[in-house]
């Protein structure tokens, strides 16, 4: 699911947040999304997930940065893992 661009009354929230994530708190829909810039995403940003509708953005923003930084730590190790395999085999 690609969001799309942030509307006027929607409130972008990126601190605390790795670089290129932010969460998109849609005001007049109650929803908010977490959202990574990607490369191969068509509009070149992501949706991970989607606030549960039962908990307000600001309670749920220490969910959403834990899925963030845990997110990109697991891609560096797997990066890491790619390059270290790579550089074995030459």
């Amino acid at each position: 699911m690609a969001p799309q661009k942030p509307r006027f009354n929607d409130r972008i929230i990126k601190d605390g947040f790795p670089d290129g994530w932010h969460v998109q708190d849609r005001l007049d829909s109650n929803e908010a999304l977490l959202i990574r810039k990607s490369d191969f995403a068509f509009g070149g940003s992501l949706c991970i997930c989607t606030r549960p509708r039962a908990i307000p953005t600001d309670e749920w923003l220490a969910t959403a940065k834990i899925i963030a930084h845990g997110f990109d730590a697991e891609n560096d190790k797997r990066a890491e893992a790619f390059s270290a395999a790579n550089r074995a085999e030459t």
